[in-house]
This record gives C-alpha cells, structure tokens and sequence, in this order.
C-alpha cells in the first residue's frame, strides 16, 4: 500500500503541472504586477497598440482582396504585389516596435525578463 501511494505521489510531482504561465491568457499583463505609476502608462500604449492593431487588420483585409483580383487579373504584376506586401509587413514591424519601445521605457528589467516569456503573442500579424 506505502508502495502505490509513493508510486502516486511521485507521479503526480513527476508529472503535475508546475509551470506558472500555463494558465496564461494571450497578451495579458497582469503577471507583471505593475506598480500605480506603471499601470495607466501601460493602459495607454496598449489601448494605442489595439488602434493601430484594428487599424493594421482593415488594411491587411483591404490586401487581401486587392491582392485576389490581382490575380485574377489577366496578368499578375509581380511588383506591384511584392510592393503591397513589403508595405504591409513594413506597417506591421512600425507597430510592433512602437508598442514595444513604450513598453520597454515603461517597464523595470525585471518585469521586461517576465515579458520576454510572451513576446511571441505581440507580433503583428
């Protein structure tokens, strides 16, 4: 009986969940525990981050479809549909690195090692 109980108990350490961030909603913050200084600041940045956001998917959806009767055009211009794109991910790089230059200003280096585990989720797509 001592045997299968320590078996359990060495499975449930083994294989339990130890992992902090497992519960983590996508672009949420609150893992940072920011100070009352920090926090309307970050409000800010991320309430203009969202307006740029909504602002980038209309124009990546407007794209979309320029780049669909491009090329369902006679001829596909090979430019003007790499120029389009470039312009697009262009916007998307400005978007992301002014979201996270006001970040990086706002945050301590300890709060900016917590982000680093989420940076992937504030990517402009």
């Amino acid at each position: 009986m001592r045997l299968l109980i320590g078996m359990m108990l060495a499975a449930c350490l083994l294989w339990g969940d130890h992992d902090d961030d497992h519960h983590h909603i996508p672009k949420d913050l609150s893992f940072l525990d920011l100070n009352e200084v920090q926090y309307p600041q970050v409000k800010a940045a991320l309430y203009e981050y969202r307006h740029d956001l909504k602002a980038f998917r209309h124009e990546k959806k407007i794209h979309r479809r320029d780049s669909e009767a491009l090329f369902l055009g006679d001829t596909f211009d090979i430019r003007e549909f790499e120029n389009a794109h470039l312009a697009l991910e262009k916007k998307a790089v400005t978007i992301q690195s002014a979201f996270l230059k006001k970040l990086h200003g706002i945050l301590t280096p300890g709060q900016r090692k917590l982000f680093l585990r989420h940076f992937d989720e504030w990517d402009v797509e």
